[in-house]
């Protein structure tokens, strides 16, 4: 009997000690599953390997690290800064947890915490250069865009082959209207890595405000190539066919762009402005109406209505929509030169001339704008005389 019994002892053991092997390898299984998959399979892993209490210190704050990290991809971000605040208690001197929640929080529109975060974070690691750079893009979200340079090129100081300080340093530049300087950042990061969407559509970019139109069209097109199935690359084609006079390119491009996404109001506007240049104005009224529909506040669609209607003599109609748009905003020069032209079709000749005198009153870089202005400073001249 007693040597039965230790028999029995010794074999729950053993069954004891598999158990708890096949727990820790699945854990080790889920470890490896939360860092490397993605999506459903990754936060159920994650889940698994916290609940299952065989982790603690960095490994754990790791854990919730990399759950953070698969909430922020999928746009949850409460659900983010909750674990990555998680992953900080568990390991204050962990400096990842506070980039992740810093990011987190610049993409939720609260730059100020994220600041703070990232200079936590790089208080614990001066060597993480991600880090600098997010903060970087988080001075220049509230823009301080001195401060962002100074960011951007610690990045590079800390690793010159860095290609995404590359295109956040360049598309900078090129919003500060260093082209030359934006050019040569983003031709280095297509040098370091060619398969980089987002460097050709910043040269793009570049090249278009320098007025390099051919050139702009040709990178924009090596982005669609890389990445067709995103629509920037098609909205930025399809302006640049715009500025050019083809609109028929244009058009084709624009509407690839809305197939990808319909619930951008830039990119139903954007075709709606290529048919206003067709004189199509009931379809360029069409988008115009759906880009209004996905956002109400959309200066552009509500200018582009408004000089649709105005050309097609619904003069009641394009003065609301016209008052509507400089109610959004006042110091766009469009929509003001666009009521002058109301008024001057109405023959009211004092309100057209108060109307393009105060749309050549505010400076503006817009395309389309300055366009505007260009036809009021013309009619003007007319009226004069």
């Amino acid at each position: 009997m007693k040597i039965r019994q230790r028999g029995v002892v010794t074999a729950a053991v053993l069954l004891v000690a598999t158990l708890l092997a096949s727990t820790r390898a699945a854990a080790v299984d889920d470890v490896d599953a939360c860092e490397k998959a993605s999506g459903k399979e990754a936060l159920a892993a994650c889940d698994r390997a916290i609940a299952s209490g065989a982790f603690s210190g960095r490994k754990l704050a790791d854990l919730y690290n990399n759950r953070g990290a698969e909430w922020l991809d999928q746009s949850a971000y409460d659900r983010a800064i909750a674990d990555f605040t998680e992953a900080i208690r568990v390991d204050r001197n962990y400096g990842r947890p506070y980039r992740n929640r810093a990011n987190t929080l610049r993409l939720k529109g609260d730059t100020r915490r994220a600041l703070s975060d990232f200079d936590q974070a790089i208080r614990i690691d001066s060597r993480d250069k991600a880090a600098y750079r997010l903060r970087g893009m988080t001075h220049q979200d509230r823009g301080s865009l001195d401060n962002a340079i100074a960011d951007y090129d610690q990045a590079l100081r800390l690793d010159d082959r860095y290609v995404a300080a590359y295109v956040s340093r360049g598309n900078l530049y090129a919003k500060k209207a260093m082209y030359d300087r934006a050019i040569a950042d983003l031709s280095e990061a297509i040098r370091l890595d060619p398969k980089s969407a987002g460097a050709y559509r910043g040269r793009g970019f570049a090249y278009r405000k320098s007025g390099d139109v051919d050139r702009a069209i040709a990178d924009y097109g090596e982005a669609i190539r890389i990445n067709p199935k995103s629509d920037s690359g098609f909205y930025n084609r399809g302006f640049c066919y715009r500025i050019k006079g083809d609109y028929a390119r244009a058009i084709a491009d624009l509407d690839e762009a809305v197939r990808i996404d319909p619930k951008d109001a830039g990119n139903l506007n954007q075709r709606g402005y290529a048919y206003l240049a067709k004189a199509d104005y009931d379809r360029a009224i069409v988008d115009f109406d759906q880009a209004i529909a996905v956002d109400p506040k959309s200066y552009d669609a509500y200018t582009g209505r408004g000089y649709a209607r105005v050309k097609k003599g619904d003069f009641d109609r394009a003065l609301a929509d016209l008052n509507a748009a400089i109610e959004i905003s006042p110091r766009e020069p469009e929509a003001i030169a666009y009521r002058g032209l109301l008024w001057d079709l109405k023959g009211d000749v004092e309100l057209a001339v108060g109307n393009y005198e105060a749309a050549l009153m505010k400076p503006t870089e817009d395309l389309d704008g300055r366009k505007a202005q260009q036809a009021a400073r013309e009619r003007l001249a007319v009226l004069a005389k």
